[in-house]
């Protein structure tokens, strides 16, 4: 088992070799070219930069003191110039990044929020690159997955996204879009307020206006009756399946297009992007100032080019004053951004900035999980509590929460409106209780007596920063048989024993 900047090195070899006898193009970017191998270099290159730049120290990164490749007889000899690798690793994602963002420019965003119904296409580029049926007309996708009906290659993505996917945005998530003013939502506190999900979206960042649906999105077209049915409020306490978790039910990826919703079985052939140009835009930005603490103007250009799609107005500059680090990394806050933090401190406002516009860009991507190891920040994760909307102060009355008979009339009991809504901490209950906060908290909505091992939140483990080797890939690369004598070591914190199967620390 070699250390992993070598692996990484070797991965980067790998990629410029492919780069030399790619493609420049493939009709209908379906096929790999030269700038969606460059992408993947970039991508490669900032994830092992800022891994090794953020996890010195901790064991995980050749060099330390206590890494565990540092005595195995193959690395005898060999030095670690851990800075020097950082910039090695860094300046290659940012020189890759710039060949991508310099060649191909960003989807245009038409700054229509909704379409017309029965009209489900035309309406604005940057939404429907995500839910099309054909990607190849998107210059900003470098690679995309087709699917086609007739041979049997579909998904279901836009009929769960309509009824509910057991997921949902969390409210630290939608709390990092900014304003279009380009400021925080906590800069704005005299204008915000969270009580609707049209509230949430109003005056922000096009990306959470586009992409989140509110009480008045329109959620299809109904052709008997010929009119728009507006989305009027997520699924949050339906059977788990089809639940939205959180009250914030995701747009991204919903094809308006009622072929692709008909019924439960598989019927959405929307093509899925795999690559896009913004990643390369976003990874000069990061790679740039981790290498040098300054927005140079290529950094500046790609920045203002994803804001100004966003319908942000306000400067980089003023985004980044307005920034208050001491709300953002707030462990005490419950919506505080994990990635505020590198190893268990706050960075600078500048690169929290940065990773806060990658947050929202790629919202509902599946691109999170990789940055927040990449960068340590999970470190500080202790007891987090995740929430949902504000659900106590305007919208536990919505009709949706309404018993209904057979029917559909709504219930009265006592001269009032019977609610569905149990939330008394029991098996049977459906919300977090409001003495638990305005904000829904999808693991505390059975109490910790009723068994409910979620209830205290999520914490970090720091072993998961890095997978486990299993026993018998160890015992397998060992030429005695025995761990201790493997080839392939355990990652640290993680066992070397079948006794104690889980992370040490």
């Amino acid at each position: 088992r070699m250390p992993r900047n070598e692996v990484a090195r070797f991965i980067l070899k790998d990629l410029d070799k492919a780069i030399s006898m790619l493609r420049p193009s493939y009709p209908a970017n379906q096929r790999l070219t030269k700038l969606a191998a460059q992408l993947l270099k970039s991508r490669v290159a900032l994830y092992e930069g800022t891994f090794e730049l953020h996890h010195r120290g901790s064991g995980r990164v050749p060099g330390d003191a206590n890494w565990p490749g540092k005595d195995k007889e193959w690395n005898a000899g060999k030095t670690f110039n851990q800075q020097a690798e950082v910039e090695f690793f860094l300046t290659e994602a940012k020189n890759a990044a710039k060949v991508v963002a310099d060649a191909v420019e960003l989807t245009p965003n038409s700054h229509k929020m909704n379409p017309d119904l029965p009209n489900f296409s035309g309406w604005n580029p940057y939404y429907e690159m995500f839910a099309s049926r054909s990607l190849a007309g998107y210059s900003e996708i470098l690679l995309w997955r087709q699917y086609n009906k007739e041979r049997g290659i579909v998904h279901l993505v836009s009929h769960q996204l309509i009824s509910g996917t057991n997921s949902g945005w969390t409210r630290g998530l939608v709390e990092s879009f900014l304003m279009k003013d380009g400021k925080p939502y906590y800069a704005k506190t005299g204008s915000y307020t969270d009580a609707t999900l049209e509230d949430v979206k109003k005056d922000r960042d096009e990306r959470l206006s586009l992409f989140l649906f509110d009480e008045k999105t329109p959620r299809f077209y109904d052709t008997e009756k010929r009119e728009v049915r507006a989305y009027e409020f997520p699924n949050m306490i339906d059977k788990p399946e089809v639940r939205d978790v959180t009250g914030y039910a995701q747009r991204k990826y919903y094809n308006y297009d009622p072929a692709m919703r008909a019924g439960s079985e598989m019927n959405d052939v929307s093509g899925v992007p795999i690559l896009r140009a913004s990643e390369a835009y976003l990874n000069y930005i990061e790679a740039s100032y981790e290498l040098t603490k300054t927005l140079d103007a290529d950094a500046r250009k790609y920045w203002d080019a994803l804001r100004k799609r966003a319908g942000i107005t306000g400067s980089i500059d003023e985004t980044i004053a307005a920034t208050d680090m001491s709300k953002e990394a707030n462990v005490n806050r419950a919506s505080y951004d994990w990635g505020a933090f590198s190893a268990g401190q706050p960075v600078d406002k500048t690169l929290y900035s940065i990773r806060r516009e990658r947050r929202c860009e790629f919202a509902g991507e599946g691109m999170r999980n990789e940055d927040l190891v990449r960068w340590c920040a999970m470190d500080q994760v202790k007891n987090y509590q995740i929430e949902g909307v504000n659900i106590w102060t305007k919208m536990y009355t919505y009709p949706y929460f309404i018993e209904r008979d057979k029917n559909g009339n709504f219930v009265k009991e006592g001269g009032q409106y019977k609610s569905r809504i149990v939330a008394d901490g029991s098996s049977k209950s459906n919300l977090s209780a409001r003495s638990l906060g305005v904000y829904h908290r999808p693991y505390q909505i059975i109490s910790k007596e009723n068994n409910n091992v979620m209830y205290d939140g999520y914490t970090f483990y720091l072993a998961h920063y890095l997978a486990p080797v299993t026993i018998q890939t160890m015992e397998l690369c060992s030429p005695t048989g025995k761990v201790d004598a493997s080839y392939f070591y355990q990652n640290i914190n993680w066992p070397t024993s079948a006794d104690k199967p889980y992370a040490l620390k």
